[in-house]
């Protein structure tokens, strides 16, 4: 295992301007807890959202952080914004049955509703950036889409773990390889690896074009132009990512080369060449990573939130 670390981390040197030199700074909690943050989201020009095992939790600065919602018996597992205005939007967040909703209508008040069709196994939940955009739930073996106000449900080519939304479409992905994706109108469903497969992001293709790219267990990284054919390879051996995201010119992803528990940051320029970029301090099983408004958010096992923030870089000399 530990030769398999020494020679990925080779492979990352090479990499100009690599996250291995930049500072992830861990803001929540001062010390590891039981259970996890599952989700981040962003109220549009205002305060983050971190959604988890009991609580959500809002900050306006990263640094200081308040009890939004306090719900002992529900892990909460998705949390989204969904926008219905120029300045108006509702935040939304699942849960096993539940639905939590609160909008520009309603400040400091929630409404929870129990899911329609019998859900009880609610994980993610994404909507489209764009004004009045649908929203889907992933749900076990089913998928929830549409109008929070008023979802329709289908069956899952596999049983579900994540969603969300990039490149106009919204992401279902789950066990098994499955990929299915929403763009408003109609559905696609495809499978893009032998493995679990985690979140999809959209970017470069290093060859002139762009291509969407899903990361997950076993080391299974699969890349596609068309989303109904996929190339899968394991290009930094057994690494198992539960998340990626394209930001700053390149992709990144993190997860962990089990059963070492080190969390590890990999990242690529093209989705097809993977290096390592630098650990946390902790072993921290990271579930969800974030980049908005400029700044990198990370949460997962312990209950931790870190954050590295684009000042942290300047103060060190980046540009």
């Amino acid at each position: 295992m530990k030769s398999t670390l020494t020679v990925v981390l080779l492979l990352g040197l090479g990499l100009a301007s690599s996250l291995a030199a930049q500072n992830w700074q861990r803001v929540y909690p001062p010390s590891p807890q039981t259970g996890q943050w599952s989700a981040i989201a962003k109220v549009p020009g205002g305060s983050w959202l971190i959604a988890g095992d009991g609580q959500v939790l809002r900050s306006t600065d990263l640094s200081t952080f308040t009890t939004e919602i306090n719900t002992p018996n529900v892990n909460w597992r998705g949390a989204a914004v969904r926008r219905f205005g120029t300045n108006s939007y509702t935040l939304l967040f699942t849960g096993g049955s539940t639905l939590a909703v609160t909008d520009t209508k309603l400040p400091g008040g929630y409404d929870f509703r129990t899911l329609p069709f019998g859900i009880t196994g609610a994980r993610g939940i994404a909507c489209s950036t764009l004004v009045d955009g649908g929203c889907v739930v992933a749900a076990g073996s089913s998928i929830l889409y549409g109008n929070y106000d008023n979802f329709f449900e289908r069956s899952a080519n596999t049983s579900n773990h994540n969603v969300n939304f990039t490149n106009g479409r919204l992401f279902v992905t789950g066990y098994g390889g499955g990929v299915s994706s929403w763009d408003g109108a109609q559905w696609l469903d495809s499978s893009a690896s032998f493995a679990d497969v985690y979140n999809v992001a959209f970017g470069p293709d290093g060859a002139g074009g762009q291509h969407y790219v899903t990361v997950g267990d076993a080391g299974a990284i699969a890349v596609s132009s068309s989303l109904s054919q996929w190339t899968t390879s394991q290009p930094l051996g057994l690494f198992y990512a539960k998340t990626v995201i394209y930001a700053e010119d390149r992709y990144l992803a993190v997860g962990q080369y089990l059963p070492d528990p080190t969390t590890w940051f990999i990242e690529s320029l093209d989705g097809l060449a993977w290096s390592t970029a630098g650990t946390l301090s902790n072993d921290s099983s990271i579930v969800d990573l974030q980049f908005i408004d400029g700044t990198y958010v990370a949460v997962g096992a312990g209950r931790e939130i870190w954050v590295r923030r684009a000042e942290d870089l300047f103060a060190n000399g980046f540009e």
